[in-house]
């Protein structure tokens, strides 16, 4: 249980630290490229631990995906979806973790949280076509209230409640979304020893591209608080993966779903609201608990 409580601080960190560098106005990107260079290290040397080569020489890497999708999973296949996911993945997470900082500045940081968590209905809905993964009962009961949730937070105040999209938040939700798609790509697709691997390509690809976002802000003077910040949320955003995946060595996947999602959410709105007087409208305080409620029914 340790392993899942460690989890959810981590998590929720990211958020609250976010939330500072927004008040603060800090260099977003440079944020940004210090929190993926700090995971891009911290996952290299994961890598290293590993012992497992961090490239290999590829006779056929085509082929060898290929294999790998049709059920012949192989090292040098592993290896070669490791580069290319690791890359698109990379991509969704620097235009999400941008989408992020964005959302919180203009929703909140309880907002903010809630659509990106909710980001786990696209591969499940997606795994119904793909892999024809149906959902129980009360899991369609829990997409529904979520979807419900996404409609509701997007109402506006007046009497006549017309629906006014918070595109942001939307976009987020999506992007978050496809990025939990191609995890669940390579947990299916590949060796899960290769897991350090993919997420060193990952970050470092974000790390690259955020580096050239940088440079061509020209925003360049360095702010040590804004390094600061990037290496604080570097950390917790590898050891959220650490801590989940102890978690699942330890307790029934079922459990530690759910209760990472909800408990995320439910600790950033109470240290929103307790450290940055965060206020939240009655459509959204209704949005945020039937995306608690939703969230758990999906993960049983």
């Amino acid at each position: 249980m340790i392993y899942l409580i460690c989890a959810i601080a981590c998590s929720s960190s990211i958020a609250l630290i976010f939330k500072y560098t927004e008040r603060n106005n800090l260099n977003r990107y440079q944020v940004t490229v210090f929190n993926y260079l700090t995971a891009s290290i911290i996952s290299l040397f994961m890598v290293l631990k590993s012992k497992i080569p961090l490239l290999i020489s590829f006779s056929n890497p085509f082929g060898a995906v290929v294999s790998n999708f049709t059920g012949n999973i192989t090292d040098e296949g592993s290896s070669v979806i490791c580069i290319v996911l690791g890359i698109v993945t990379g991509i969704l997470y620097l235009v999400g973790f941008l989408l992020y900082q964005v959302s919180i500045r203009q929703s909140g940081a309880s907002l903010a949280s809630m659509f990106n968590r909710m980001g786990i209905l696209i591969p499940m809905i997606l795994s119904i076509v793909l892999w024809n993964e149906y959902p129980t009962l009360i899991r369609w009961i829990g997409i529904t209230i979520t979807v419900v949730a996404i409609i509701i937070v997007n109402l506006s105040d007046d009497k006549n409640h017309k629906l006014q999209l918070k595109w942001n938040l939307l976009i987020m939700f999506f992007v978050a979304g496809f990025a939990e798609l191609s995890n669940k790509l390579f947990q299916k697709y590949a060796i899960l020893e290769y897991k350090n691997h993919f997420l060193f390509f990952l970050f470092f690809t974000a790390f690259i591209i955020s580096v050239i976002m940088l440079i061509k802000n020209k925003n360049l003077q360095f702010s040590l608080k804004a390094s600061l910040c990037g290496i604080a949320v570097g950390i917790p955003n590898m050891l959220t993966t650490f801590f989940v995946i102890e978690a699942l060595d330890k307790i029934q996947a079922m459990i530690v779903y759910p209760a990472f999602s909800a408990g995320s959410i439910a600790l950033i709105m109470l240290l929103s609201i307790l450290i940055y007087k965060e206020k939240l409208k009655k459509n959204e305080i209704i949005a945020l608990c039937m995306t608690l409620i939703g969230i758990i029914l999906v993960n049983i």
